[in-house]
């Protein structure tokens, strides 16, 4: 693209961060993701900016993302030009509440997409759920859903 601004583009990264599972599954799929995205996407075009949580430590692969100067902790998010949407990787998913990202979003309201995962739990509440606060964390991940703009 020529003579035009790339389009800003958020996308929360904050499920690479589980302190526990975070090189497998949802937290690995969502880091490929992005590093790959970033190698191949037209940057004239597009520009990504990776926000993680500054709760959590950043994971040791996204430092490309980083180096480039386009992975930025949310607390620094309005810092930078505002997104035409903001993409959650995963809002079932994550090694915190959403919280702070919730508050962000509320502040500079823009359309929301989502990748959405992980519905086992929802289909075997019995095996996934059991616990209240399991089961408390899921179902807020669900209003999350219900609210989307893009799935």
């Amino acid at each position: 693209m020529t003579g035009r601004r790339p389009i800003p583009v958020n996308v929360d990264l904050s499920t690479t961060q589980d302190p526990h599972h975070g090189e497998r599954g949802i937290p690995a799929y969502a880091r490929d993701f992005a590093l790959a995205f970033d190698r191949v996407a037209d940057l004239s075009a597009v520009e990504p900016l990776w926000v993680v949580d500054d709760a959590y430590p950043v994971p040791a692969a996204l430092a490309p993302l980083a180096e480039a100067g386009r992975l930025v902790p949310l607390s620094e998010v309005a810092a930078h030009r505002p997104p035409l949407f903001t993409h959650l990787m995963s809002p079932m998913y994550g090694p915190g509440g959403r919280l702070d990202t919730k508050r962000w979003l509320d502040a500079h309201p823009v359309p929301v997409a989502m990748t959405v995962y992980d519905l086992v739990p929802y289909l075997m509440p019995d095996d996934y759920l059991g616990e209240t606060s399991a089961r408390a964390r899921f179902h807020a991940s669900l209003e999350w859903v219900k609210h989307a703009d893009l799935l």
